[in-house]
């Protein structure tokens, strides 16, 4: 790697955590929660939400492998998703045995409220930088991601 990349990763490093704060902290999350009507959700426990609203129809492996979590770790959150009425249980129309995970009516508008004043932020941003490459921005990202998650390119 070069002194450049070098500068570009070092500043990266520094700016996740506050990256990920500044998202946990955001209006549209700290909307979504407030509105959660008294459900106020653990930062684990967003992050099921905003998977399962990306993923609707999630087993509890797909899940699980969503949040990097075990199986075990992935059905004690989702419980206590199902007691705050924010995760349905759907069976599987094909295969009886088999249960699907979706957001109550509530929790995917909130979801989508979030998702959206996310988007107007990253909207307004790419406008801002308009030399950005955004479906480079995009892999690097999830390939980030996936990293962070533990889960190595091949």
């Amino acid at each position: 790697m070069g002194p450049e990349l070098d500068d570009a990763a070092a500043a990266l490093v520094s700016l996740l955590p506050e990256l990920a704060v500044a998202v946990y902290e955001s209006a549209p999350h700290s909307d979504a929660v407030r509105r959660g009507a008294g459900r106020e959700l653990t930062a684990r426990q967003m992050a099921a939400v905003v998977a399962l609203a990306r993923r609707p129809g999630a087993t509890m492996s797909e899940l699980a492998a969503a949040l990097g979590v075990g199986r075990a770790a992935a059905s004690e959150l989702v419980e206590r998703l199902v007691q705050k009425g924010v995760v349905q249980r759907v069976p599987d129309a094909a295969d009886r045995r088999a249960v699907r995970l979706d957001l109550s009516p509530r929790a995917r508008a909130l979801a989508e409220a979030m998702q959206s004043g996310w988007r107007t932020e990253v909207e307004a941003t790419f406008d801002d930088v308009p030399g950005l490459d955004p479906a480079a921005l995009i892999a690097f990202l999830d390939t980030l991601l996936d990293r962070l998650k533990g889960h190595r390119p091949r």
